[in-house]
Order: C-alpha cells, then structure tokens, then sequence
C-alpha cells in the first residue's frame, strides 16, 4: 500500500466519526502484511508537508508494527529500508517526531542489534559529534529508551562503541 493510500487511512483513523475511524482501522490492519507497510509508515512520519497528527499517527502505527509483526515480518528487503533510513529522522525538527522515532529504532535495536544492524550505535555516536542539537537530544532519546530494554548480549557490543575506554 502506497503513501498516497495510507494517508487518507491515517487521516480517516483519526477521525471523530466512529465509523469512518474504525473502516480505516480496518484497512490499516489488513495493510500490515504488504511489503510495503513499514516503509510508507516511515515516509509519512517523515513527510513535512504532513499534518502532525497524521505523522504522530505514522509513528504510533510503525511502533506497534514493530512490537507486534517485525520479527515475524518476511519482508526483510522493506525491514532494511526502515533501518538505511530511519535515523534522519533523530534529526527532525518537531521533538514529538524525534520522540517517536527514537522509540521505533529503540524497538527495531532491541530486536535487530547486533546481529542485523551492525555498525547502529557507531552510527548514532557519530550523529552526537554533529553539533546539531535536535540530532543529540534524538540520539539521546534512543539511549535512553534502549538502556531500559537491552540484553545482556547487547551490552557486550554496546559498551566498546559507547566506553571506548572500558
């Protein structure tokens, strides 16, 4: 399902009219096995010309999309597009996106890391040297989202890029 179709979805799943929120529940729930889902989700979180209810609406949907279908998800070519593409979004102007993005790459880390997404937490350490303060207080709101929900595991490859003195 394509931005164009999952726009009015969102749009509609807001909507204060019972009925027309609950069709498009109904769609966005039939949506979620198409390649294409997570991906557009993250577009439209993204999309500044967007209204900021629709892009907090994208958000909410691929974070639960997330917790409830990723691992289980086949799609692994989209699951790669979410991660090669996500990370900009720490970066975003509106800290509710910053927010929300930092806990769907929490979520997607907590599942993926390190196994399949190498070289994550190298790539967020670098976003902090940037200087921009939204992408530092992203950055920021990832690690403290995953330092609630890491492994054991995950510490043994998080600590050497995050305490290289350790």
């Amino acid at each position: 399902m394509s931005v164009e179709q999952i726009v009015p979805l969102i749009t509609a799943a807001l909507s204060a009219d019972k009925g027309e929120q609950t069709a498009a529940q109904e769609q966005l729930e039939a949506a979620k096995p198409l390649p294409d889902y997570a991906t557009s989700l993250l577009t439209i979180l993204f999309r500044q010309d967007a209204p900021l209810a629709a892009r907090q609406m994208a958000g909410v949907l691929l974070k639960q999309f997330v917790e409830n279908s990723w691992s289980e998800c086949p799609h692994t070519a989209s699951k790669d597009l979410v991660k090669a593409n996500i990370l900009p979004g720490l970066a975003d102007s509106i800290s509710k996106i910053r927010s929300s993005t930092a806990a769907i790459i929490s979520e997607i880390a907590v599942l993926d890391f390190p196994e399949n997404w190498p070289g994550l937490f190298e790539q967020l350490m670098g976003m902090i040297g940037s200087g921009d303060a939204n992408q530092v207080h992203g950055v920021m709101k990832v690690l403290d989202e995953l330092s609630n929900d890491i492994t054991d595991n995950q510490v043994y490859s998080i600590a050497p890029v995050l305490f290289p003195q350790l």
